[in-house]
């Protein structure tokens, strides 16, 4: 199969409320709003055929490199993939390596992850730099020497858990998700304190026992279920409010999990492939939507959220907008969850619609998967019409950009099909 890229617009009209970056990115996704715009205007479209290699420096690593760089105080932090290998610290303007960090690795751990050898990035507050392990160990240096000033461990990585994203900071608390939904493990959102790497609180995100949704999974399946938020969060100030999305289901075969049916009943596996809103002090999960009930597709709902205020018939909405693995694009208001709109921004044919009244997606049960069942040509596939690779809002044009993957089968394939 070849996966071509290529790239969509949304159109909204937004205020955005939040700070944007500059000469510096010293969060993930540019600022905790995930919009990855920034104010700098000197590359234009008319010189950006000047631009000349500046400097080099080699990361040491031959696996695949999806780190984002944090410019803080014109030092530049990077960390490698495959475990992370390395974190350096750079002198931005000239690449001179100021540190270096090689941190000490299991031998066994390569055989336990899933699914690639990831770390996507570095965080930065109050002087020290904050990481997450394919060991799940979370990690924080002193920024200005490299040394290391605590290391907890999140979740066993025996277990099947590891850390691939850069953690969220919020006050004095460093928050982390985990990695491992394809291994039927149980997720969860934990918080430490940045000093002392203490933790503050847990909240697993498949309900036990006692409480609420532990009535959509079938017997005790929520104990292996999944739901893991292995990406990155946002942060709403105002609100006090951060926000998360989860992964698929575990495991993949629906029938372990509820009705192994498009008539799933009580069984949607909360929170599996949802949008959580959480209060960082407690942990507490304020509201959920969940983008895709009894999920079977590997339909991870992990996708960054962008924060947003958006102008809607004349009234102002406080926004969350998230193109999700499933191909719809979500906006729904990040105060209370309830949905504004959901279309679809690939072609999708698991699902016809969204319906905007119950929130829920319209199943064509020709293509869910079932016990003894197999599905064919469903659209999107297990990559999902969005994977990781962040998109980015632009206050001048009110324009989202978001890279979409566009599946072509090949003549193997009978009836040769686009999706």
């Amino acid at each position: 199969n070849l996966a071509l890229f290529t790239f969509t617009v949304v159109i909204v009209s937004a205020g955005l409320s939040f700070a944007e970056s500059g000469n510096e990115w010293t969060v993930y996704g540019g600022d905790y709003a995930n919009t990855r715009y920034s104010s700098l205007n000197q590359i234009t479209k008319d010189n950006v055929k000047n631009l000349r290699v500046a400097w080099m420096h080699s990361l040491g690593s031959t696996e695949s490199q999806e780190n984002t760089p944090l410019v803080v105080d014109g030092k530049m932090y990077v960390a490698t993939s495959a475990g992370p290998a390395y974190v350096f610290a750079l002198d931005a303007k000239t690449g001179e390596m100021l540190w270096s960090h090689e941190p000490e690795m299991p031998d066994d751990y390569h055989s336990i992850v899933c699914c690639g050898h990831a770390n996507r990035g570095l965080s930065y507050a109050n002087g020290k730099i904050f990481m997450g392990r394919l060991d799940g160990v979370l990690v924080a240096l002193d920024a200005n020497t490299g040394k290391e000033l605590w290391q907890t461990v999140v979740q066993p990585y025996k277990e099947g858990f590891s850390l691939t994203s850069a953690p969220l900071l919020v006050k004095d608390l460093v928050i982390t998700g985990l990695s491992g939904g394809e291994y039927g493990v149980r997720g969860s959102l934990q918080a430490y304190k940045q000093d002392t790497g203490e933790m503050v609180w847990r909240t697993y995100t498949t309900p036990g026992p006692g409480e609420p949704g532990n009535d959509t999974w079938k017997g005790e399946s929520w104990k292996t279920g999944g739901a893991t938020p292995w990406y990155v969060g946002s942060y709403d100030a105002d609100l006090n409010l951060i926000y998360y999305g989860t992964s698929n289901a575990a495991p993949w075969g629906g029938h372990t999990r509820g009705n192994d049916s498009s008539d799933i009943g009580q069984y949607t596996n909360l929170y599996t492939a949802s949008q959580l809103a959480i209060n960082p002090d407690t942990g507490k999960i304020v509201w959920h939507y969940q983008m895709t009930p009894s999920d079977v597709w590997d339909y991870d709902g992990v996708n960054e959220p962008v924060l947003v205020d958006l102008t809607i018939d004349g009234a102002k909405v406080p926004a969350l907008l998230k193109a999700d693995r499933n191909g719809f694009f979500y906006v729904l208001n990040r105060t209370n969850g309830d949905l504004v709109s959901a279309e679809p921004f690939v072609t999708v044919n698991w699902a016809s619609r969204i319906d905007l009244e119950t929130g829920r997606p319209v199943e064509d049960p020709k293509y869910r998967p079932q016990l003894d069942k197999w599905a064919k040509g469903v659209c999107p596939n297990l990559i999902g019409g969005k994977n990781w690779p962040p998109m980015s809002y632009s206050p001048q044009t009110n324009l989202v950009y978001n890279s979409h993957l566009r599946y072509v089968y090949g003549p193997g394939e009978p009836g040769t099909k686009v999706c």
